[in-house]
C-alpha cells in the first residue's frame, strides 16, 4: 500500500513538473524549432501521466515495477527544465544561439528520453487494458 501511495505521489509531482516545463517552453520567444517541439512531447507525457494515475487507482498491483521509469522521467524533466530555464528570462538571440548549438545535442537526447518514457508508460497502459478485457467474462462467456 505504501508503494502505491509513493507511486501516486510521484505521478502528481511529475505531472506538476511537466506542466511547469511546458509553461517554460511556451514562454520562450524566438526559440529554435527543436525547443518549441518539446512542448508537444511534454504535453503528451502529461496526458500519459494522468492515464497512469487512473490505472494506479483501479489496479495498484499492476504498476509495482514502475518506480524506475518514473525516476527516469523525473531526472529527464529536471535536466530539461535546467536547460530551458537558461533561456526563459530572454529570447534566444545570436550570441545565445551559439550556446544553443552547443546544447542542442543534450536537448535532443533528453527529448528522446522523454519519448522513450512515454512509450514505456503507454505500453503499460495498453497491457492493463488488454488484461482487463480478457480477465472479465463477457456476456457471451456466461450464456453458453
Amino acid at each position: 500500500m505504501a508503494d502505491v501511495v509513493g507511486l501516486t505521489a510521484s505521478i502528481f509531482t511529475l505531472t506538476d513538473a511537466a506542466t511547469k516545463l511546458g509553461k517554460l517552453i511556451n514562454n520562450l520567444r524566438h526559440a529554435p524549432a527543436e525547443v518549441l517541439s518539446l512542448a508537444n512531447e511534454v504535453s503528451d507525457l502529461r496526458f500519459v501521466f494522468s492515464q497512469v494515475r487512473e490505472v494506479i487507482k483501479l489496479r495498484p498491483e499492476s504498476v509495482s515495477n514502475l518506480s524506475s521509469t518514473l525516476s527516469r522521467a523525473d531526472a529527464a524533466i529536471a535536466a530539461l527544465t535546467g536547460v530551458i530555464e537558461r533561456y526563459t528570462s530572454r529570447s534566444i538571440s545570436a550570441p545565445d544561439g551559439i550556446r544553443w548549438v552547443l546544447g542542442r545535442g543534450k536537448v535532443k537526447n533528453l527529448k528522446e528520453e522523454l519519448r522513450e518514457i512515454r512509450l514505456q508508460l503507454t505500453t503499460l497502459l495498453v497491457a492493463n487494458t488488454l488484461y482487463d478485457s480478457i480477465s472479465f467474462p463477457t456476456h457471451y462467456d456466461c450464456c453458453d
